[in-house]
């Protein structure tokens, strides 16, 4: 049987058919199609085409933004294709494009990082162009390995120019798709009143899709990496995701006792809960279910139920490491977990029994034991001067925001208490990923 006429074409037809229609659908025609299609460069066209953002420089100030005008560094990048532009944007189509394209089976992580660092270092030299700052060759060479790959952990950079001029860059937290720039020089473009001045996004995450956030069939580091990655520069008000994806990853978490993984996906729910919508407008954090509580306790008791007839390492570790997963749902929001529950009880009960737990794991059995019974107020005092007296009033406040004691509550019994047993106050469940990252690297 003779082939159809678009399959008896030579590969280089068919890839710039590909090129110049970027149809997600068209390597899955057929066998032909997707090896003519399986190239280095097509992935990277794919990928590109489809996260590039349409206004990659961002000004800070009242100054009119300037209309985006691509350099040679990003038109070689998007050769032989135009860069996208503006005028040809459809948010609903580039969000089935990148959905489809983050199903690919060569869309990795690696390859995906490697794709997004060049899109960075290609609107950076062209930036710097413009600039035309006049540094050393230390300076210079310091600059350009900054700007060649993504962080493993925030970093920053700074240089004086010859001419006086200064700038700063810093990639905000780990693997972030976005620099922010303070620059103080001639250029008219910056606003050298505020800082920073500049926030160069060369991409755009519109949506994550669902297997990105369960991490099936295991979280590995690559997986946990991936969602960092995708989800460093996303509009937290318009961003597409499954919230019961979510939950999902969460508990395979927990199941696979990955402390790291649930604390990257309870961060994430809590920036995106942070610019979510309400109808009566109010600032509500992220809850995690009750099921999730449950199944940290669930998880741990077989464990620590045998910790007395076989006292081992590995088991004390288990126990610890359920303490953790446990603590961190806690940090999100303590008042989710529910009270008198008889498989949390019943896991504290042994855990604060064992021979087998370490001092710190009793302690927070009996906090959590205290915490879920019917004596615990989600309220706390608040008072207040007046210009004729003393004000009192009871205020519903959480007991934690963004991973730390929150400010109303820093005088709570409790909350010292849970303090006192983990370690310290953590500023934010980002600075907590950065730590926990460092930690690694070092």
């Amino acid at each position: 049987m003779a082939k159809a006429h678009l399959l008896s074409l030579p590969t280089e037809i068919l890839q710039s058919i590909y090129l110049h229609c970027l149809s997600p659908h068209l390597p899955h025609a057929s066998p032909i199609l997707a090896t003519a299609l399986s190239t280095q460069h097509i992935y990277k066209i794919t990928f590109l085409h489809a996260f590039w953002n349409r206004t990659p420089l961002v000004y800070a100030g009242a100054q009119v933004q300037q209309a985006y005008e691509p350099g040679p560094h990003v038109q070689d990048l998007f050769c032989p294709l135009p860069v996208p532009s503006r005028e040809i944007d459809d948010a609903r189509a580039r969000t089935k494009r990148q959905e489809a394209v983050l199903e690919y089976r060569w869309c990795t992580f690696h390859r995906a990082k490697r794709y997004l660092s060049e899109a960075m270092s290609a609107v950076m030299k062209d930036l710097l162009l413009t600039l035309h700052l006049p540094l050393s060759p230390s300076d210079q060479t310091r600059l350009e390995a900054f700007i060649a790959q993504l962080p493993a952990r925030r970093c920053t950079f700074s240089a004086t120019a010859l001419d006086g001029s200064t700038i700063a860059l810093e990639y905000p937290r780990r693997l972030a798709t976005a620099i922010r720039v303070t620059y103080n020089g001639h250029d008219p473009r910056f606003d050298t009143r505020a800082t920073p001045n500049l926030t160069v996004s060369p991409t755009h995450v519109l949506c994550l899709p669902s297997h990105i956030l369960t991490g099936h069939p295991t979280w590995t580091h690559s997986r946990i990496d991936f969602v960092q990655m995708v989800c460093s520069h996303v509009d937290l008000r318009t961003v597409q995701y499954d919230p019961s994806a979510l939950y999902e990853g969460m508990r395979n978490a927990i199941v696979q006792g990955n402390h790291e993984a649930l604390l990257v996906l309870i961060w994430h729910a809590s920036r995106f809960a942070e610019y979510k919508e309400t109808p009566s407008h109010d600032d509500r954090p992220f809850e995690p279910p009750a099921e999730l509580f449950r199944l940290v306790a669930k998880r741990g008791g077989p464990e620590v139920a045998t910790l007395d007839r076989r006292p081992g390492p590995e088991a004390v570790s288990d126990a610890t490491v359920s303490v953790r997963l446990f603590a961190l749902l806690l940090r999100a929001h303590a008042e989710s977990m529910p009270r008198n529950d008889p498989d949390i009880t019943a896991w504290a009960h042994r855990l604060l029994t064992c021979q087998g737990s370490s001092k710190n794991d009793r302690a927070f059995a009996q906090w959590v034991l205290d915490w879920g019974s019917d004596g615990r107020s989600d309220e706390y005092i608040n008072e207040r001067y007046t210009l004729r007296r003393l004000e009192v009033e009871k205020v519903k406040r959480p007991m934690f925001r963004g991973g730390c004691v929150s400010r109303k509550r820093k005088g709570d019994e409790m909350a010292e208490r849970f303090v006192e047993m983990c370690g310290g106050r953590i500023e934010s469940f980002g600075d907590e990923v950065e730590a926990v990252e460092g930690a690694k690297g070092g």
